[in-house]
């Protein structure tokens, strides 16, 4: 690990809200997004880069079993431990290798790839198709190069080393012999009457932009502007 991410990562806090808060965003994410698309998944569960490990507790909730996760940053881990929760302090790569080929029914990486270089990104990617099992599922949620506030979030935080866009990400999933299931926007996820006008609102900025997008490239289909994109991929058959 190069010397700035070990000093950045060793009291590493990806934002300011309160723990609450974080755990709530996690439960909903995983009852709107993240469960659904490992609906049928059977455990064992990896999540690698799983920080506090909220996404771990909201998985339990819904019933997944055999869900773990690990964590490189000490500061994460010791709060994580703090509510409870078992990250194990471990560099991601390193759980991947650990993991024997064909044993994981899910990996999930929320909010990690960005943090990777290319050449450690298509690493992580295969190590990940090599790990799950035929049925298994890879689902990852990474900054959208292409969104309408993207680099507010791929420049947002020193860690960062890139975005992906859907079609880096068919790449990127191609590369490391998968096939991607969904490709899809992080829009608001609706649990009140607040956020559901967010998401009309959202839908009505999507549509101006879609006609923006089909008059300078011709292409009306395609394009995703939420600030982050979310993918489900699975091993490519063989």
């Amino acid at each position: 690990m190069r010397d700035f991410r070990r000093l950045l990562y060793r009291d590493y806090s990806p934002g300011r809200e309160a723990p609450a808060d974080g755990l709530a965003a996690a439960r909903l994410f995983a009852r709107k997004q993240l469960g659904p698309a490992l609906r049928g998944v059977k455990g064992p569960i990896l999540e690698l880069g799983a920080g506090r490990g909220f996404t771990l507790r909201a998985l339990a909730e819904l019933g997944f079993a055999e869900v773990r996760g690990v964590d490189a940053s000490p500061s994460q881990v010791a709060l994580a431990h703090a509510d409870g929760i078992a990250v194990e302090e471990l560099d991601g790569r390193l759980a991947l290798e650990r993991a024997a080929p064909g044993s994981l029914g899910a990996v999930i990486a929320l909010d990690l790839f960005e943090h990777l270089d290319r050449d450690e990104l298509v690493a992580w990617t295969r190590l990940c198709a090599e790990r799950l099992r035929p049925d298994g599922r890879l689902a990852f949620r990474a900054p959208n190069g292409e969104g309408l506030f993207g680099g507010a979030i791929r420049w947002g935080d020193l860690t960062h080393e890139q975005a992906l866009t859907p079609s880096s990400v068919r790449q990127l999933l191609d590369a490391a012999g998968l096939e991607p299931l969904s490709i899809e926007p992080c829009r608001p996820l609706v649990h009140g009457p607040v956020s559901a006008a967010r998401g009309l609102l959202w839908r009505g900025v999507e549509l101006a932009l879609t006609v923006a997008n089909a008059a300078e490239t011709g292409r009306l289909r395609g394009a995703l502007f939420t600030r982050n994109l979310f993918v489900s991929a699975r091993p490519r058959p063989r």
